[in-house]
């Protein structure tokens, strides 16, 4: 399996391991969109971009310049997270974005330059980002 981050998490880690991310908000072995970043031809590992305590940001390059961003709240309470998308390099106002949480399958409509959102404690809000 590709790795996500450079670090010992790999992309499906979170999920495979029991008691390391709990309430995530999806199955890794299911979700075929989740599956399709995993196994994204580019080959390219995550990084990390904001770290603020047990909070963090990573995003991946895919393949055709999409990425995928991850927010990861490693602690055990529920977390306000916030990206800002020209601070980790994607720019709202330059080109039509499609934002998509793979999670929930859904959309986001008009995505602003920031972005907000509350992640369980133990748990990771994952967005693909595509032109």
């Amino acid at each position: 399996m590709k790795r996500f981050a450079g670090t010992q998490i790999h992309f499906c880690e979170p999920f495979e391991l029991p008691g390391r991310f709990p309430r995530c908000r999806g199955r890794c072995d299911t979700n075929k969109e989740v599956i399709a970043i995993d196994q994204d031809t580019l080959g390219q590992q995550g990084w990390r971009v904001w770290q603020s305590g047990e909070q963090e940001i990573w995003v991946r390059d895919l393949d055709g310049g999409a990425k995928a961003v991850g927010l990861f709240n490693r602690s055990a309470k529920d977390s306000d997270i916030t990206a800002n998308w020209p601070s980790l390099g994607i720019h709202t106002n330059s080109q039509q974005l499609r934002f998509r949480d793979l999670w929930t399958h859904r959309d986001l409509t008009s995505p602003p330059a920031i972005y907000s959102t509350v992640v369980p404690g133990h748990g990771v809000v994952l967005l693909r980002v595509q032109p």
